[in-house]
This record gives structure tokens, C-alpha cells and sequence, in this order.
């Protein structure tokens, strides 16, 4: 008997902990653009070898660099980018869903349907020093990223 207590006990645990949310932030909720310690974000071009372009803001300061191959993001060589490139898309750190602020810390995690000639979205947030890097590939969109991703893509086509 004491030892169907204790499981019941476990089980019970497990069910209020994984009503947890990172944060206590409900899903579709925005993370706290305070709490960003930078966004990195992209896209690469699928089979166009010199096509991709990745973006960082951090410190109030938009760095970017395009029109290379970007395998690896922190390998590649940001410069900073004019004042009025920044506040053209400076919101987008207000605007990070929850969603991309869960997951491993130690992989690329990946959402949506692959298409290898389409190229993928890449999102980096980094809160907390904790890190979170997200391929997004064009497809089916869980609906709590459809207007996050819409504002990055208006931010690519503006920065291009």
C-alpha cells in the first residue's frame, strides 16, 4: 500500500509539473523584450550557394551580413548597420513567441515542413544566456509564430 501511495504521489507530481510553462508564459504569449539578450535571425536559400543573409540585433544595434554561404551564424563576420536599419526592425524583440525560448539549448531545433529548395528561416534567441537556435522552414506554421514570422520576413525584404 505505501508503495502504490508513493507512485500515486509521483505520478501526481509529474502532472502539476508538466502544466509548467518556461517563464510561466501560456503559449502564444510574448516573451519580455527586456529579457532578450540578443535575436539573430535569417534565411538561408536553399540551393543558391550565396544567397543567405543573417541579422543580430543586440545593445539597441542591428549587425548583418549577406549574399555568403552561412552554415554556422556565430562563424560568420557581422558589421554593424546603419541607425535607421535598426529601427526599421528593433520591434522584433518584442515580438518573440514563447515557443522559442523552450527547447534543447544544445541542438538546432527545428519546426514546419522541409523543403530542401526552399531554404529555412534561422532563428537564434539568446535569454538569459541561454540559447535557442530554431530552423523554420516554410510550411505548415503552429499559429502562435505565423505573425512573428510574417515580421521577420518583412524585416529581411526591408534589410535587402
Amino acid at each position: 500500500m505505501k508503495s502504490r501511495l508513493s507512485s500515486i504521489a509521483a505520478v501526481a507530481s509529474l502532472l502539476l509539473l508538466s502544466n509548467c510553462t518556461y517563464n510561466d508564459l501560456q503559449s502564444g504569449e510574448k516573451i519580455p523584450s527586456a529579457s532578450v539578450d540578443y535575436l539573430m535571425f535569417g534565411h538561408t536559400s536553399g540551393f543558391c550557394m550565396n544567397c543567405d543573409k543573417v541579422y543580430k540585433i543586440v545593445d539597441g544595434k542591428l549587425f548583418g551580413a549577406s549574399h555568403q554561404v552561412i552554415s554556422d551564424p556565430d562563424a560568420v563576420a557581422l558589421t554593424q548597420l546603419p541607425t535607421s536599419s535598426y529601427a526599421m526592425v528593433s520591434s522584433l524583440t518584442s515580438q518573440i513567441p514563447n515557443r522559442l525560448v523552450t527547447g534543447s539549448t544544445s541542438s538546432i531545433n527545428n519546426i514546419g515542413t522541409y523543403f530542401p529548395d526552399a531554404g529555412h528561416t534561422y532563428i537564434e534567441v539568446s535569454q538569459s544566456k541561454r540559447v535557442y537556435r530554431w530552423y523554420i522552414e516554410p510550411g505548415n506554421l503552429p499559429t502562435d509564430l505565423i505573425d512573428f514570422m510574417g515580421a521577420v520576413n518583412d524585416a529581411l525584404s526591408k534589410l535587402d
